[in-house]
C-alpha cells in the first residue's frame, strides 16, 4: 500500500493528426483490454496477469487486482458496477471494483477465455481457445448453454440489437447465433485470416476485423460484404463503434484508425503507441481509449484535430512557406512559382513567375514588398499586391538559399556560391560582399545586436559584423549542414542540421546550451514559437514541438507524406508547413500547453481528489 503525496501535471500530446489526450503507464507486459466503469475510472487487462483500476485524469492506477494465473485477455463492466475478466487459466472472475475483493470465480471452459461479455438479461457470454462459446448464469455461476459450432477458437463476441449474438473465430468465419436454443442462425465468409473483432453499427449492419488487415462491413440479414475497409499493414485487433456510427479500429501496425462506414473512406489515423494496439475502446465522454503491446492505455480526443487544412497547387517540392502582415501566406517552390494564398478560403490570389528556375526563400520587406531567392541565382524584388516584378538583382553565380532584411530595410542574401551580399533593395545596388572561404550559405538570421550569423555547408556558424562585412567568430556547431537557424527572444540561437540535430547556443561565447534528439534525418527548418518553444520541420516527414527549457518532445505532427523543407508560426498561434509532397499544411497547437494539476494529497477518482491509500 502506497501513499501518494506529490503533483503531476501532463502534457496533451499530439500524434498523427489527431491528440492523445493522456498515457497510463503501471503494467509490466501488454494491455489486452480495457473499458470504463460508471464513475469514469478505466479498468485494463494485460498480460501480467493483472487487472488494474485508473484515475484517467491523474494517470494513476488507484486499485490492481491479481488472482489470475495467467495472462487476462479480456476484461467487461457488468451492468451492476463489478467488473468480470477472463484468462489464460481458463477462468473467468467477477470481482468488486470498490475494495478489489474477488466475489465470483466460474469455470467451464477448457482452454484459454478470450472475450467477455454482459447480455442484455444479466447473463455473459465467452468465447474460448476450446472453439465454443459459453451462457453463464451470473447468480449461481453455472453455464445456461455451450455454442459450439467454430472449428478454431472464438475470439470475440457482441450482442446484436435483435438479441441474437455474434462471434468472430479463428476460423475465418463470423456466426450469427440464436441464443435461446444454440443453433446458427448463418455463417459470415469473406475473411481471409482470422476474424479478431465484432461489433454492430446502428443500422444493425456488422463490423469485424481481420489478421487479413482489413475491416469488413457484413448485412447479418444475407451474410454479404457490403464494404472492405483497407489501410492497416498489418493485424486488425479491435474494433469499436462510436456513437456518431464511426468505426475505430486498432491494429498490429501500432496505429489506430477512424473510418466512415457509409463510403469506408479513412477519417483520420492515430499514431502515439509504439507497439501493436491489441484493444480499443469508447468512453462515456466521446474519448477513445486504446490498450497496446508497448504496456500502456492511452486515451484520445477525437474532436481536435491538430491539421486545420493543407494547401495544394504548388506542382514542385514547397521549400518555403510563412505569412505576411496582411495574413495572407506566401510560398516559394521548386516548380518556380512563387503562390499568395488567402487563408479564410484556402484559394491562391496570387501566383508571381519569373524566376528561371526552383524558387528557395522568400521574405516580406518591411515596406510590403516581397523578396525572393532562387536556384537561378537571382534575388527579385515583386509588388506583392499586383504580383508585379519591380526588379531583379544578379550578382551572384549560383543558387541563393537564404534571405534576411537588416533593421535598416538593406537585405542579405546568402548562396551556394560561397558569399553573402548585402543590397540595398530599393536599388538593387550591392554594398558590400562577405566571403565565407569555400563554405556555401544555406541559412542566415540577424542577431540582437544588428549583426548576423550564419550557417554553412560544413556545418559552422559564423557571426559577421554588417557594416564592416569582418568575419567576428566561427563556432563549429554541427557534423553536417546546418539547414536553418533561428533567433530566440532570448538571444540565444537555434540550429537544425542534416545531423539530424537541433542544437541551442549562446553565440556571444560560442558555448552549446543544449541538444535536441527525436528526428530520424536531417533538420531541415526551426523556428521559435510565441511561447518561448521551439517548432522543427525534417526529412523523417514530422515537424516536433519541443520545451525549450528542457528540450524534450511536446508533440509530434504528422500528415505531410514526404520531406518537410520549412516551418513557420502564423499570427494565430498555428503552425504552417511547407513540403516536398507540395503541400502547405497549417497546423493547430492551441492544445499542446499544460492543462492542470493532479494534487495527489486528496484524490478523488471524478474530480482528482481521491482521500485514502492507492493499492499498486
Amino acid at each position: 500500500m502506497l501513499i501518494l503525496k506529490f503533483l503531476i501535471s501532463f502534457l496533451i500530446f499530439s500524434n498523427g493528426h489527431c491528440q492523445y489526450l493522456l498515457s497510463l503507464a503501471g503494467h509490466s507486459e501488454g494491455v489486452y483490454s480495457v473499458a470504463e466503469l460508471p464513475d469514469g475510472s478505466i479498468v485494463s487487462g494485460s498480460e501480467d496477469g493483472s487487472i488494474k483500476i485508473w484515475n484517467p485524469e491523474c494517470q494513476i492506477a488507484l486499485k490492481t487486482f491479481r488472482g489470475h494465473s495467467g495472462v487476462v485477455y479480456t476484461v467487461a463492466v457488468l451492468s451492476n458496477g463489478n467488473i468480470i475478466s477472463g484468462s489464460f487459466d481458463r477462468s473467468l472472475k467477477i470481482w468488486n471494483p470498490s475494495d478489489g475483493s474477488l466475489v465470483k470465480t466460474l469455470t467451464g471452459h477448457s482452454s484459454y477465455v478470450f472475450v467477455v461479455t454482459e447480455l442484455s438479461n444479466k447473463n455473459v457470454i465467452s468465447g474460448s481457445y476450446d472453439n465454443t462459446l459459453k451462457i453463464w448464469n451470473l447468480i449461481d455461476g453455472t453455464v445456461s448453454r455451450t455454442l459450439s459450432g467454430h472449428s478454431a477458437p472464438v475470439y470475440s463476441v457482441a450482442e446484436l440489437s435483435s438479441g441474437n449474438i455474434i462471434s468472430g473465430s479463428w476460423d475465418n468465419t463470423i456466426k450469427i447465433w440464436n441464443p435461446n436454443d444454440g443453433t446458427v442462425i448463418r455463417t459470415l465468409t469473406g475473411h481471409s485470416s482470422y476474424v479478431n473483432s465484432v461489433a454492430e453499427l446502428s443500422n444493425g449492419n456488422i463490423v469485424s476485423g481481420s489478421y487479413d488487415n482489413t475491416l469488413k462491413i457484413w448485412n447479418p440479414l444475407n451474410g454479404t460484404v457490403i464494404r472492405t475497409l483497407s489501410g492497416h499493414s498489418s493485424f486488425v485487433y479491435s474494433v469499436t463503434v462510436l456513437s456518431d456510427d464511426q468505426i475505430v479500429s486498432g491494429s498490429r501496425d501500432k496505429l489506430i484508425k477512424v473510418w466512415n462506414p457509409l463510403d469506408g473512406t479513412l477519417i483520420k489515423t492515430l499514431t502515439g503507441h509504439s507497439s501493436f494496439v491489441l484493444s480499443v475502446a469508447k468512453l462515456s465522454n466521446g474519448n477513445i481509449i486504446s490498450g497496446s503491446d508497448d504496456k500502456t492505455l492511452k486515451i484520445w480526443n477525437l474532436d481536435n484535430d491538430a491539421l486545420n487544412y493543407t494547401l495544394t497547387g504548388h506542382t514542385g517540392y514547397v521549400y518555403s512557406a510563412r505569412q505576411l502582415s496582411n495574413e495572407n501566406i506566401i510560398s516559394s517552390s521548386e516548380d518556380g512559382t512563387i503562390k499568395i494564398w488567402n487563408p479564410n478560403d484556402r484559394m491562391v490570389v496570387r501566383t508571381l513567375t519569373g524566376h528561371a528556375s526552383a524558387v528557395n526563400c522568400v521574405i516580406e520587406l518591411k515596406i510590403g514588398l516581397i523578396a525572393s531567392g532562387s536556384e537561378d541565382g537571382a534575388v527579385k524584388i515583386w509588388n506583392q499586391n499586383d504580383g508585379r516584378l519591380i526588379r531583379t538583382i544578379a550578382g551572384h553565380s549560383r543558387a541563393v538559399y537564404s534571405l534576411v532584411e537588416l533593421p535598416n530595410g538593406n537585405i542579405i542574401s546568402g548562396s551556394d556560391d560561397t558569399t553573402l551580399k548585402l543590397w540595398n533593395p530599393n536599388n538593387g545596388d550591392l554594398i558590400l560582399t562577405f566571403v565565407d572561404n569555400n563554405d556555401a550559405v544555406f541559412a542566415l538570421a540577424v542577431l540582437n545586436d544588428g549583426n548576423m550569423a550564419s550557417g554553412s555547408l560544413e556545418g559552422n556558424i559564423k557571426i559577421w559584423n554588417v557594416n564592416n562585412g569582418m568575419l567576428i567568430r566561427t563556432i563549429e556547431a554541427h557534423s553536417s549542414f546546418i539547414n536553418s537557424l533561428a533567433v530566440l527572444s532570448n538571444g540565444n540561437v537555434i540550429t537544425g542540421s542534416d545531423d539530424k540535430t537541433i542544437k541551442v547556443w549562446n553565440v556571444e561565447n560560442g558555448t552549446l546550451l543544449r541538444t535536441l534528439v527525436g528526428h530520424s534525418s536531417y533538420v531541415s527548418s526551426v523556428a521559435e514559437l510565441s511561447n518561448g518553444n521551439i517548432v522543427s520541420g525534417s526529412y523523417d516527414n514530422s515537424i516536433k514541438i519541443w520545451n525549450s527549457d528542457d528540450g524534450t518532445v511536446i508533440s509530434t505532427l504528422t500528415g505531410h507524406s514526404s520531406f518537410v523543407l520549412s516551418v513557420a508560426q502564423l499570427m494565430n498561434g498555428n503552425v504552417i508547413s511547407g513540403s516536398s509532397d507540395n503541400t502547405i499544411k497549417v497546423w493547430n497547437i492551441d492544445f499542446m500547453s499544460p492543462t492542470f494539476n493532479c494534487s495527489m494529497t486528496t484524490i478523488r477518482t471524478t474530480s482528482c481528489t481521491y482521500s485514502g491509500t492507492i493499492n499498486s
